[in-house]
């Protein structure tokens, strides 16, 4: 390899299974015994490491409804850039116990994915599981139909995953 080459390491992660927001961070640190390096300092292939994820948007159709009306739910899921392969992603969005599924999850743009829904009729939680991306795909969506019987405010935000 020449000097200042750059080499691309591909490191699999797993991201927590329980709710909350997560920012992506990964640590390395140099072991000249493993390595045969003169020290930690000269070793610069493992200087910077960033764990990237698919990218997910979640978006209400109207984002108001009164008592008893019904929202359209989307889920889009982007990939990487250059869209590689990717698979065996997953998450549940869990909504506050007054929001409730009406629908079962239903691909609005499939685009070659495949997984498996997660959420019935009166749960009050959807995602997908072991979801996975054929090679060259941007983005896949679906959606659910939920509804509220309760009056109140209830966000759209990434706190309920």
């Amino acid at each position: 390899m020449n000097a200042g080459s750059t080499i691309r390491i591909r490191i699999p992660a797993t991201a927590p299974s329980f709710g909350g927001a997560y920012n992506n961070i990964a640590v390395t640190t140099p072991n000249e015994d493993d390595n045969r390096e003169i020290s930690p300092k000269t070793n610069t292939s493992v200087s910077n490491i960033q764990v990237v994820a698919p990218a997910l948007i979640k978006n209400y159709d109207p984002t108001t409804i009164t008592i008893g009306a019904q929202s359209i739910l989307t889920y889009t899921i982007n990939n990487l850039a250059n869209n590689p392969s990717q698979n065996d992603l997953s998450f549940t969005d869990v909504f506050l116990s007054e929001i409730g599924l009406i629908s079962q999850p239903q691909w609005l743009e499939q685009n070659g994915c495949t997984g498996t829904f997660i959420g019935d009729t009166n749960d009050n939680f959807a995602g997908i599981s072991n979801l996975i991306f054929p090679e060259g795909v941007a983005f896949c969506s679906f959606t659910v139909i939920v509804t509220s019987n309760v009056p109140g405010i209830y966000l759209n935000d990434t706190t309920n995953f």
